[in-house]
């Protein structure tokens, strides 16, 4: 399992990345779709849990079904996890990923809040 400091970690990595390219929306989509695949097939979940399959078998996976539909920062993401052998569970599952995301989204909303309240003296 990914301990909360590693899960902090990537999801603070991942946001940088998303928020530097512009796709923080279909990075939190597609979290959210890749959590929902492990949660409702065990079966994918076992996949990737069991030690008995290699991880190339795990790779080709991965680029298979996951590559052609999710963004480059979460494809990223799973290979990174799959390759340090922290591929233990859905990234998307940890709650890392919602609180930083909510976390970024009120420091842009009071960025913003104080800009508008801020006046220009002449």
């Amino acid at each position: 399992m990914i301990s909360a400091v590693l899960a902090r970690r990537y999801a603070r990595a991942l946001l940088g990345l998303a928020e530097k390219r512009g796709d923080l929306e279909k990075t939190h989509q597609d979290l959210e779709t890749i959590s929902r695949v492990f949660e409702a097939n065990p079966r994918v979940r076992r996949f990737f849990e069991a030690p008995n399959i290699a991880r190339t078998e795990k790779e080709a996976f991965l680029e298979k079904r996951f590559k052609p539909k999710a963004n480059k920062n979460v494809y990223g993401l799973l290979v990174l996890l799959l390759r340090r052998r922290r591929f233990d569970r859905s990234p998307a599952s940890s709650t890392s990923w919602p609180r930083t995301l909510r976390a970024s989204r009120a420091r842009s909303s009071a960025r913003r809040s104080r800009s508008r309240t801020v006046r220009r003296t002449p």
